[in-house]
């Protein structure tokens, strides 16, 4: 987290996790993958893996402007 939260992504946590994930796709013990800490997404991109990649900073964005547009 010290790391990440300077913006800085060591290439063997980034290989870790992206290997972590692709083991997880490839069992069939998950469908997708869930970006649930706000440094994840500057380590993993939605192209990294063949499986929807799901930001959950981005989601809570997207559903707040809605919201607030729709007001």
């Amino acid at each position: 987290y010290g790391e990440l939260s300077v913006g800085t992504v060591r290439p063997e946590f980034r290989s870790w996790l992206l290997d972590l994930c692709s083991r997880h796709l490839a069992n069939g013990s998950a469908d997708a993958v869930i970006l649930g800490c706000t440094e994840l997404p500057l380590v993993v991109d939605a192209a990294d893996l063949a499986a929807p990649v799901l930001d959950t900073t981005s989601l809570h964005v997207d559903a707040i402007l809605d919201r607030a547009l729709d007001s």
